[in-house]
């Protein structure tokens, strides 16, 4: 499944559901994101290597889902480049402390149901304009 936005790529990989002793209904999502602009912050390493290499911005992130509501605080996160580097889809959240954390905003969030629901890409591109 994926979804498409200006050149961003959503796919996820994999994804594993079970219940809780509890009865509530957990799903975990790993996820890689690729394409599209990113932050200039993030750009300016990108260059070099993407010259030298045919690089392209890409990531990884993991969300669990529970009772079918996504928590917005990615479980873990990587790659090239990290989610921020895609500002409108991801933001840090309680930079500069223990806690720091990123999280995917309500945009990242209509993007990954556009990829669930395996929207075409002019589909997921209206959704986010």
């Amino acid at each position: 499944m994926s979804g498409t936005n200006a050149g961003i790529r959503l796919v996820l990989v994999h994804s594993r559901e079970w219940t809780a002793d509890d009865g509530r209904h957990h799903r975990r999502e790993e996820w890689t994101i690729s394409g599209g602009e990113i932050d200039p912050r993030w750009r300016r390493d990108a260059d070099a290597r993407e010259r030298a290499e045919g690089w392209e911005p890409s990531s990884r992130f993991t969300l669990y889902v529970v009772d079918g509501e996504a928590d917005p605080r990615l479980a873990s996160y990587g790659g090239v480049v990290w989610p921020t580097a895609w500002p409108k889809l991801f933001q840090a959240v309680r930079q500069g402390t223990q806690q720091s954390a990123v999280e995917i905003t309500d945009e990242g969030l209509m993007l990954r149901a556009a990829a669930l629901d395996g929207a075409s890409d002019m589909h997921a591109d209206a959704r986010l304009s």
